[in-house]
């Protein structure tokens, strides 16, 4: 292919995606969801591990560049009776629309996983950054300390039963020294 031709076809398809705006279909008054990120104060916490509670997701990125998907949605025009625009909306993504519900959701499923780990303390604070149509939201976890099993005792009254749990003591799942 011709070396000039190249060139032309390149800045068509950059001109198109930065001319594109992002938040095209994004209602008067809401923000599209920009980019979520976790930040844990513990390594225990992973950040990787606690992002799958988070009920929002941005839309996909190509390369952690570009919102293409985004973007060919964008491209369709208003009319929904023409085919070209109801094919480039079924290919692309709508925007994610920023929800403070599923925002505080998602505080309390963080709070409760954390807690599940054995941070009984632990709280989620929520950070948003607004770039005028876009919003970025950060959750930032404060495990603090981590109760632990000190010792386990059994009292049981029957002493059959309280046989048989001793005999099946070895199969327990709670010992001490792990986290509660």
């Amino acid at each position: 292919m011709n070396k000039g031709f190249r060139y032309i076809i390149y800045s068509l398809f950059a001109i198109t995606m930065v001319a594109c705006s992002g938040t095209k279909y994004v209602p008067e008054g809401a923000f599209l969801l920009d980019k979520v990120a976790v930040q844990a104060d513990n390594n225990d916490t992973k950040s990787t591990d606690l992002s799958t509670y988070i009920r929002q997701k941005p839309n996909n990125r190509w390369f952690s560049v570009i919102k293409t998907q985004l973007y060919i949605y964008n491209l369709s025009g208003r009319d929904s009776t023409k085919w070209y625009n109801r094919m480039l909306r079924r290919i692309g993504d709508a925007p994610v629309v920023y929800s403070e519900y599923d925002t505080q959701r998602s505080q309390e499923e963080l709070k409760k996983a954390v807690q599940n780990m054995g941070y009984m303390g632990a709280e989620v604070y929520t950070d948003k950054k607004i770039k005028k149509k876009k919003i970025e939201v950060t959750y930032r976890v404060a495990s603090g300390k981590p109760y632990i099993v000190r010792s386990v005792k059994l009292d049981v009254k029957d002493k059959k039963i309280a046989e048989y749990l001793q005999n099946d003591s070895a199969n327990s799942l709670l010992r001490p020294g792990m986290l509660l």
